[in-house]
């Protein structure tokens, strides 16, 4: 289902409650996902709280698809991680240098990518999620109630936690502590920081895969391929007749040092 049918299933130009969205008619109506997705981007994760026969756990919302699943909105944001060039581990090495404690409540703050859990804590299954990098404006409308306003025309009013004002002027400082450290590395890799994407140069006149193929290329297929070349690494290593006496020891040793490789995708 698009998002424009969505909109007109509830009312386009009307704001959206949480409790709209889960109004028992729109589980006949809105197309069920069972398998466990890599989701590129989204406005709304919202974790649907109702009991149902049909398993669902999460109602995914985007400019270009609405659909529910039923694999929760951690587990679908797990996958993400899981598949994706940064994770949060980069972010919390940055706070480690500048000095800003550890526990801030952060969410998934990637510079513009700005992720923040609504409800529960960032580690629970059970948290709705927001896209902050498409919202135009958000506004209070009681004590633990905002309205978002989306750039694509959705506008929803969600429960928050008590102290979403205070987090969400954190997770403003830190994104832009981040796009300052992000500039500094396109800096010192060549790429126009005001464009952020690559120019046409001399090198890409010369590369005719390149008009091609660079479309094929997404976060998600780099995140594969780095899996893919820490597993052939940990194999090798396991397979040198140098570290053999050493693998050896371990029943599974390849399974072992492939678990202790994995980068620290956890919420907090």
């Amino acid at each position: 289902m698009t998002l424009v049918e969505f909109l007109q299933l509830l009312g386009t130009n009307r704001v959206i409650s949480a409790e709209d969205l889960l109004q028992a008619r729109l589980r006949r109506v809105i197309p069920l996902h069972h398998e466990l997705e890599f989701i590129d981007d989204f406005d709304v994760l919202i974790n649907y709280r109702l009991a149902n026969p049909q398993g669902i756990k999460t109602l995914v919302i985007s400019t270009d698809t609405v659909y529910f699943s039923t694999y929760s909105t951690k587990c679908l944001l797990q996958k993400r991680m899981a598949n994706s060039i940064l994770d949060v581990s980069v972010v919390r090495r940055l706070k480690q240098h500048l000095g800003l404690p550890d526990n801030q409540g952060l969410s998934l703050c990637f510079g513009n990518w700005c992720a923040m859990h609504l409800t529960g804590v960032s580690s629970s299954k059970s948290a709705d999620w927001v896209a902050l990098h498409h919202v135009h404006h958000l506004e209070k409308v009681a004590r633990k109630q905002v309205q978002f306003d989306f750039s694509d025309g959705l506008r929803l009013v969600l429960p928050v936690r008590a102290d979403f004002q205070h987090r969400f002027d954190t997770l403003c400082l830190m994104s832009v502590l981040e796009l300052r450290a992000f500039e500094y590395l396109c800096q010192e890799i060549g790429i126009n920081t005001q464009q952020l994407q690559l120019p046409m140069n001399v090198l890409r006149q010369h590369d005719n895969l390149y008009r091609h193929w660079h479309q094929h290329v997404n976060a998600c297929r780099i995140g594969q391929y780095l899996q893919l070349f820490q597993r052939s690494v940990v194999q090798n290593i396991c397979h040198d007749e140098y570290y053999e006496p050493v693998t050896q020891t371990f029943e599974d040793s390849e399974s072992y040092f492939i678990c202790k490789m994995k980068r620290w995708r956890t919420f907090n």
